[in-house]
């Protein structure tokens, strides 16, 4: 399977709410379902509950959000400047 920077967080948010119970991914993340949610839970800024998160209110990306990064092409995986 390849995980595309594009499809990690949705793969990753199927699995945290039971939607998808793919093995592969979990291997991939190096996490059991239960170890992930915990981590999710400990990452998730002030103010947001688990009930943002389930409603699509609080989305997964980087700590560096994920738009900051040239990713077109993979010869230039560069910070972008954001003005």
């Amino acid at each position: 399977m390849k995980l595309t920077i594009n499809n990690a967080s949705n793969s990753i948010r199927n699995i945290a709410l039971g939607v998808s119970q793919s093995k592969e991914i979990l291997t991939y993340l190096g996490y059991s379902k239960e170890q992930l949610i915990r981590r999710l839970m400990m990452t998730m800024p002030d103010g947001f509950s688990w009930k943002d998160f389930e409603d699509g209110i609080l989305t997964i990306d980087h700590i560096i959000p994920r738009f900051c990064y040239n990713h077109y092409d993979v010869h230039s995986l560069g910070l972008l400047l954001v003005g």
